[in-house]
C-alpha cells in the first residue's frame, strides 16, 4: 500500500501510468482472569456471609480482555522472532534479472495470482479484478468486487478470495461475475504498530518524487487499521500476509480457524506465492523476496532486488518464474 503501509489512504494519486512512457514488453531493468461470584466468607460459627459482587463496567471487561491478548500476542511474537535470523545472515539466492512485462489495466495494481488460464490482478484504487494474459497483458475478464483498496487475491479452483484491506476482511467472489459469496474477518488486522529497528518506507523508483512539505507541517492524522495483503490457496487452505501483526497466517476457510501462523520479516510483509512445498513472501520495505518452510516459518533464502528495480506489492510463482507488481502501474517478472 503507501510507502509506509501505516498512512491513511490517499484518494489522490498523482502517478499515471502514461508518465512511465511506453513499457516495451521486454525490456530489463537490473491465562485469562475470570471473576467469580459466591461464597467468599465461611466464619467458625457457621454462618454463610456473601460477598456482595463488585459492579463491573462491560466495556472495561472487554478493553481488559483485549489489553491481555494484545500482550499474549506481542510475547509469541517476540518468542518467534526471537528465532528468526538476522537480515545478513539470510543465504542470498542469485535470479534473473527484473523484466517489465506491460502495463497493469487498473492503474494501481496491488496483488497477483497466477492460474492456468491467465494471470489475476487486483487493483487497490478501484478494486476492479482482471484476469489478463501472460504475454501481453490482453484482459480476458474483469469486473467490480465490494473490496475496499485490497492487496491481494487468490483462486480456489471456483471462486477467488481478495483481501479488502481497509475493510478488514477477506471476501470470497464469484470469479465469473465478481460478486459476493461469503465475507470474513481477517485474524490479525488493526493499526500497524512500529518498532526501533523496522526500514523506512520504501517508495517505487518510478514514482514521481513527493511534493514539499509547507511551511507549516500538517497534523498528524490517526493510522487508520487495515487487514490482509498477500494471499493463496493451497490444498484447501486460505493463507494470507497480515501486516499489522506481521503474520503470515493459515486459515481453515470452512471453520476459519487458524491453523498455524508464523512471523515475516519486516514490517510490509505483501505478496506470497508457492515455489513446490516452499512459501515465498515479499517485504516491500525490505525490496525483497524471502523463501519460508511453511510448516516452522524459518527463513531459507531472499531475493534482494537493486535499488533501481520496480518496487514488489503482489507477487505470484508459476513454472519458475516469479510475477510481481510495482503499485505505479506495471507488472514484472524475473526466473528464479
Amino acid at each position: 500500500m503507501g510507502p509506509a503501509e501505516a498512512e491513511p489512504w490517499r484518494r489522490c494519486r498523482s502517478t499515471r501510468v502514461e508518465e512511465l512512457g511506453e513499457v516495451v514488453p521486454g525490456s530489463v531493468r537490473a491465562g485469562r482472569p475470570r471473576s467469580r461470584v459466591g461464597p467468599a466468607l465461611t466464619p467458625r460459627w457457621g454462618r454463610e456471609i456473601l460477598a456482595t459482587p463488585k459492579a463491573i463496567d462491560p466495556g472495561e471487561g472487554a478493553r481488559r480482555h483485549q489489553e491481555a491478548n494484545r500482550m499474549m500476542e506481542r510475547r509469541q511474537f517476540l518468542a518467534l522472532l526471537a528465532a528468526a535470523p538476522a537480515l545478513g545472515k539470510i543465504p542470498v539466492r542469485e535470479a534473473g534479472s527484473v523484466e517489465t512485462v506491460f502495463k497493469s489495466p487498473g492503474p494501481y495494481p496491488n496483488g497477483l495470482q497466477a492460474t492456468g488460464e491467465g494471470l489475476w490482478i487486483i487493483d487497490g484504487e478501484d478494486a476492479r479484478a482482471h484476469l489478463v494474459s501472460y504475454r501481453d497483458g490482453t484482459v480476458l475478464r474483469g469486473f467490480e468486487t465490494e473490496a475496499v483498496h485490497p492487496s491481494g487475491i487468490t483462486f480456489d479452483g471456483e471462486a477467488i478470495w481478495v483481501a479488502s484491506t481497509y475493510s478488514r476482511e477477506i471476501i470470497r467472489a464469484d470469479a465469473s461475475s465478481g460478486k459476493t459469496l461469503a465475507k470474513h474477518f481477517t485474524p490479525g488486522a488493526g493499526v500497524i504498530y512500529r518498532m526501533p529497528s523496522d526500514p523506512p518506507g520504501r517508495r517505487s523508483p518510478l514514482a514521481p518524487p513527493p511534493e514539499p512539505a509547507g511551511a507549516t507541517p500538517a497534523p498528524a492524522q490517526p493510522r487508520p487499521a487495515t487487514g490482509a495483503h498477500g494471499l493463496e490457496w493451497r490444498e484447501g487452505k486460505l493463507w494470507a500476509a497480515v501486516p499489522p501483526s506481521r503474520m503470515i497466517y493459515r486459515i481453515d476457510p470452512e471453520s476459519w480457524i487458524v491453523e498455524q501462523r508464523f512471523p515475516s520479516i519486516g514490517n510490509r510483509p505483501h505478496g506470497i506465492g508457492w515455489e513446490g512445498d516452499h512459501l515465498w513472501c515479499t517485504d516491500t520495505n525490505l525490496n525483497a523476496f524471502f523463501k519460508h518452510d511453511p510448516k516452522s516459518g524459518e527463513i531459507l533464502q531472499k531475493i534482494q532486488l537493486a535499488d533501481d528495480d520496480p518496487l514488489p506489492h503482489g507477487m505470484t510463482i508459476r513454472d519458475g518464474v516469479l510475477w510481481y507488481c510495482d503499485d505505479v502501474g506495471i507488472v514484472c517478472r524475473l526466473k528464479l
